[in-house]
Protein backbone atom coordinates (compact mmCIF):
# COMPACT_ATOMS: atom_id res chain seq x y z
CA UNK A 1 0.00 0.00 0.00
CA UNK A 2 2.67 2.16 -1.42
CA UNK A 3 4.05 5.20 0.27
CA UNK A 4 2.42 4.85 3.69
CA UNK A 5 4.57 6.45 6.36
CA UNK A 6 4.70 5.84 10.07
CA UNK A 7 5.21 2.84 12.28
CA UNK A 8 4.50 -0.53 10.77
CA UNK A 9 2.08 -2.74 12.67
CA UNK A 10 3.87 -6.03 13.08
CA UNK A 11 2.95 -9.10 15.03
CA UNK A 12 5.55 -11.77 15.66
CA UNK A 13 3.91 -15.14 15.87
CA UNK A 14 4.86 -18.75 16.16
CA UNK A 15 2.38 -21.02 14.45
CA UNK A 16 1.90 -24.48 15.92
CA UNK A 17 3.40 -27.32 13.94
CA UNK A 18 0.97 -29.91 12.60
CA UNK A 19 2.95 -32.44 14.63
CA UNK A 20 2.68 -30.57 17.93
CA UNK A 21 6.08 -28.88 17.93
CA UNK A 22 6.95 -25.20 18.06
CA UNK A 23 6.27 -24.66 14.37
CA UNK A 24 7.10 -21.73 12.13
CA UNK A 25 8.01 -18.21 13.15
CA UNK A 26 6.75 -15.34 11.05
CA UNK A 27 6.13 -11.62 11.17
CA UNK A 28 2.72 -10.32 10.17
CA UNK A 29 2.62 -6.78 8.85
CA UNK A 30 -0.94 -5.81 9.79
CA UNK A 31 -0.89 -2.60 7.77
CA UNK A 32 0.19 -4.18 4.48
CA UNK A 33 -1.31 -7.64 4.99
CA UNK A 34 2.03 -9.29 4.34
CA UNK A 35 3.90 -12.11 6.03
CA UNK A 36 7.64 -12.24 6.50
CA UNK A 37 8.51 -15.90 6.96
CA UNK A 38 11.36 -16.13 9.48
CA UNK A 39 12.03 -19.83 8.85
CA UNK A 40 12.65 -19.07 5.19
CA UNK A 41 16.05 -20.41 4.09
CA UNK A 42 18.36 -17.43 3.77
CA UNK A 43 16.34 -15.19 6.09
CA UNK A 44 18.61 -12.61 7.69
CA UNK A 45 17.52 -11.46 11.13
CA UNK A 46 17.40 -7.64 11.26
CA UNK A 47 20.18 -6.22 13.41
CA UNK A 48 22.63 -9.01 12.58
CA UNK A 49 24.23 -7.45 9.53
CA UNK A 50 21.42 -8.57 7.27
CA UNK A 51 19.93 -6.83 4.29
CA UNK A 52 16.24 -6.36 3.44
CA UNK A 53 17.13 -7.66 -0.04
CA UNK A 54 16.99 -11.18 1.41
CA UNK A 55 13.61 -10.76 3.12
CA UNK A 56 10.63 -12.12 1.20
CA UNK A 57 7.10 -10.83 1.67
CA UNK A 58 4.05 -13.02 1.12
CA UNK A 59 0.33 -12.31 0.89
CA UNK A 60 -1.25 -13.64 4.11
CA UNK A 61 -3.95 -15.80 2.49
CA UNK A 62 -1.59 -17.22 -0.12
CA UNK A 63 1.08 -17.92 2.51
CA UNK A 64 -1.25 -20.08 4.63
CA UNK A 65 -2.79 -21.83 1.60
CA UNK A 66 0.73 -22.76 0.44
CA UNK A 67 1.86 -23.88 3.91
CA UNK A 68 -1.20 -26.11 4.34
CA UNK A 69 -0.61 -27.71 0.93
CA UNK A 70 3.11 -28.25 1.68
CA UNK A 71 2.44 -29.94 5.02
CA UNK A 72 -0.45 -32.09 3.76
CA UNK A 73 1.60 -33.29 0.76
CA UNK A 74 4.72 -33.74 2.94
CA UNK A 75 6.83 -31.53 0.72
CA UNK A 76 7.58 -29.94 4.11
CA UNK A 77 8.10 -32.55 6.79
CA UNK A 78 7.78 -31.54 10.44
CA UNK A 79 9.28 -33.46 13.35
CA UNK A 80 8.98 -31.92 16.82
CA UNK A 81 12.14 -30.23 18.11
CA UNK A 82 13.90 -30.82 14.79
CA UNK A 83 14.38 -28.68 11.72
CA UNK A 84 11.43 -28.92 9.35
CA UNK A 85 12.65 -30.61 6.18
CA UNK A 86 11.71 -28.82 2.98
CA UNK A 87 11.89 -31.15 -0.01
CA UNK A 88 9.46 -30.12 -2.70
CA UNK A 89 11.65 -31.55 -5.47
CA UNK A 90 12.05 -35.05 -4.02
CA UNK A 91 9.88 -37.41 -6.06
CA UNK A 92 7.46 -39.85 -4.45
CA UNK A 93 8.60 -43.46 -4.34
CA UNK A 94 6.44 -46.30 -5.63
CA UNK A 95 8.67 -48.83 -3.82
CA UNK A 96 8.41 -49.78 -0.13
CA UNK A 97 11.45 -48.44 1.73
CA UNK A 98 12.74 -50.15 4.85
CA UNK A 99 14.54 -48.69 7.84
CA UNK A 100 17.46 -50.97 6.96
CA UNK A 101 17.78 -49.30 3.55
CA UNK A 102 17.83 -45.89 5.24
CA UNK A 103 20.40 -47.02 7.80
CA UNK A 104 22.72 -48.60 5.22
CA UNK A 105 23.13 -45.54 3.00
CA UNK A 106 26.66 -44.27 2.37
CA UNK A 107 25.71 -40.57 2.61
CA UNK A 108 26.62 -39.22 6.03
CA UNK A 109 24.15 -36.30 6.16
CA UNK A 110 20.47 -36.89 6.90
CA UNK A 111 18.08 -35.71 4.18
CA UNK A 112 18.76 -37.87 1.13
CA UNK A 113 15.92 -38.58 -1.29
CA UNK A 114 15.61 -42.05 0.28
CA UNK A 115 15.38 -40.51 3.79
CA UNK A 116 12.62 -38.16 2.66
CA UNK A 117 10.72 -40.89 0.83
CA UNK A 118 10.97 -43.16 3.89
CA UNK A 119 9.69 -40.43 6.24
CA UNK A 120 6.77 -39.66 3.92
CA UNK A 121 5.93 -43.38 3.84
CA UNK A 122 6.24 -43.62 7.64
CA UNK A 123 3.96 -40.61 8.23
CA UNK A 124 1.34 -41.91 5.78
CA UNK A 125 1.51 -45.37 7.35
CA UNK A 126 0.61 -43.60 10.62
CA UNK A 127 -2.44 -41.84 9.11
CA UNK A 128 -0.98 -38.56 7.81
CA UNK A 129 -2.58 -36.08 7.46
CA UNK A 130 -6.11 -36.61 8.74
CA UNK A 131 -5.79 -39.42 11.32
CA UNK A 132 -2.12 -39.04 12.22
CA UNK A 133 -1.03 -41.17 15.17
CA UNK A 134 1.80 -38.87 16.14
CA UNK A 135 2.86 -40.48 19.43
CA UNK A 136 3.31 -43.87 17.77
CA UNK A 137 5.02 -42.40 14.70
CA UNK A 138 7.40 -40.19 16.67
CA UNK A 139 8.33 -43.00 19.04
CA UNK A 140 9.40 -45.05 16.01
CA UNK A 141 11.21 -42.07 14.49
CA UNK A 142 12.95 -41.25 17.81
CA UNK A 143 14.17 -44.85 18.01
CA UNK A 144 15.40 -44.71 14.41
CA UNK A 145 17.30 -41.45 15.05
CA UNK A 146 18.83 -42.95 18.19
CA UNK A 147 19.92 -46.00 16.24
CA UNK A 148 21.48 -43.82 13.51
CA UNK A 149 23.36 -41.86 16.16
CA UNK A 150 24.56 -45.00 17.98
CA UNK A 151 25.79 -46.66 14.79
CA UNK A 152 27.75 -43.51 13.96
CA UNK A 153 27.81 -44.04 10.20
CA UNK A 154 25.26 -41.32 9.48
CA UNK A 155 24.14 -38.12 11.12
CA UNK A 156 20.53 -38.04 12.39
CA UNK A 157 17.89 -35.41 11.61
CA UNK A 158 19.17 -32.11 13.00
CA UNK A 159 17.72 -30.49 16.11
CA UNK A 160 15.85 -27.23 15.80
CA UNK A 161 18.20 -24.32 15.13
CA UNK A 162 17.37 -22.72 18.49
CA UNK A 163 18.64 -25.78 20.34
CA UNK A 164 21.89 -25.99 18.38
CA UNK A 165 23.16 -22.95 20.24
CA UNK A 166 22.74 -24.64 23.60
CA UNK A 167 23.81 -28.20 22.67
CA UNK A 168 20.95 -29.58 24.75
CA UNK A 169 18.37 -31.98 23.37
CA UNK A 170 15.00 -30.20 23.42
CA UNK A 171 12.00 -31.41 25.32
CA UNK A 172 8.86 -32.28 23.41
CA UNK A 173 5.42 -30.98 24.21
CA UNK A 174 3.26 -34.14 24.13
CA UNK A 175 -0.14 -32.45 24.48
Amino acid sequence: MGGQQGPVGQIVSQSPSPTGGDGDIFLLDTLRGDIIYVNEPGFIYPGYGGSRDFIKFYDVAEFFRTKKKQYRSLSQIPYPSHLTMQFETVPESSERITAEQVLSQKEREWGTDLDVQFIRQLYRDHGWPDTFRKAECFQYLDELMKRIEEEGRRLPWKWDVHDLFFDVPPTRNED
